[in-house]
């Protein structure tokens, strides 16, 4: 069935224009003025902007994790992202240390497949490196698969410098990218004995245990790494001005760095952490956390100048009763916002 939109503005890279857009069954064949009505359906959208579906490459469906799973599965999650006008998702393949790549593959498809109401695909994570895991890399390829993550923080996920180095190495003689979750693991957990032992459990502990000088400095190191291995990065959920800077560092000595910031980054303060309501502050833990107010006006700094490439969710949602889980001590608090129905 075809259909013709008439009189909206449409939104491009370029900015916005007064077009018609003709839509063939779920394809787009032409945009233009005054296109003929002829045996088409026609919608009136004057007045109206029309956006191309956005895409989030930053989502987490159906995960276990925190010893519990996310609170929407790919059924739930597609269904918010079209109402906020996301009509293609990438979510995060994520196996288990001594699992293969190819089990995680599996296994997110089985979540995924004939459950989704939008278009989807799938980045690795890498949390394990060994000849196994590597010897994997090109039957991921194969399947569509070129995009990869890895963690420097969560003693889960962690693979260590050394093999952050091989897999980058591996990954850019396949042709593939690899993005990174940037924080000090180690200082991170020296902080948060202090704040245990010194009986502050609340969830105002969560960003005064995880500053923004210590993603900073994770940020400083994996670009050192990835200058090593002369390898591209993505730089995830960048959420402040000393991390920004780091990647503009490795840009000008001639590095290839992609930066992405989430929405809670731009629009919401750490102040929601020190909220006497338990639930009304766990409810915005994650990871890295929220920051001041103040680092808002560099990210939207980053995105007006192009410094940051991509605005995407980190989509990890969880339940009040979920959060519940870490009332008396804010480390057992499922980390992970909402974000991929209001994105938009």
């Amino acid at each position: 069935m075809r259909t013709l939109l008439k009189g909206g503005g449409v939104v491009s890279g370029r900015g916005v224009r007064r077009a018609d857009v003709l839509i063939d069954g779920e394809k787009i064949v032409q945009v233009g003025r005054g296109l003929s009505a002829a045996g088409e359906n026609v919608v009136d959208v004057s007045g109206m902007l029309l956006f191309p579906g956005f895409i989030d490459a930053h989502t987490h469906f159906d995960l276990d994790v925190a010893n519990t799973t996310t609170a929407d599965d790919f059924t739930s999650g597609s269904r918010a992202a079209i109402r906020g006008g996301t009509t293609t998702v990438i979510d995060f393949a994520c196996p288990n240390k001594g699992e293969s790549l190819q089990y995680g593959l599996d296994l997110w498809h089985k979540k995924a497949d004939g459950r989704a109401f939008c278009d989807y695909g799938f980045h690795m994570t890498i949390d394990d490196w060994n000849p196994s895991v590597e010897a994997e890399l090109p039957a991921m390829f194969a399947q569509g698969i070129s995009s990869f993550k890895m963690y420097l923080t969560y003693p889960a996920m962690m693979i260590g410098d050394g093999a952050i180095y091989s897999a980058l190495k591996a990954l850019r003689r396949l042709g593939g990218i690899c993005g990174f979750h940037c924080e000090n693991a180690g200082v991170i957990d020296a902080m948060i004995a202090e704040k245990k032992a010194a009986g502050e459990l609340s969830p105002a502990s969560h960003p005064q245990t995880r500053p923004p000088y210590l993603e900073a400095e994770a940020v400083s190191r994996l670009l050192r790494i990835a200058q090593a291995a002369d390898s591209p990065v993505i730089i995830v959920h960048l959420t402040n001005r000393q991390a920004l800077e780091e990647a503009e560092s490795a840009r000008k000595r001639g590095q290839k760095v992609y930066v992405e910031t989430c929405p809670q980054y731009l629009v919401l303060d750490d102040s929601v952490y020190f909220n006497e309501d338990f639930s009304a502050a766990a409810r915005y833990v994650c990871a890295p956390p929220i920051r001041a107010k103040e680092e808002q006006t560099y990210l939207w700094r980053g995105l007006k100048r192009g410094l940051i490439q991509t605005v995407s969710t980190d989509h990890c949602a969880f339940t009040l009763e979920q959060k519940e889980v870490g009332r008396g001590d804010f480390t057992k608090i499922p980390g992970g916002l909402p974000g991929v129905e209001a994105r938009g």
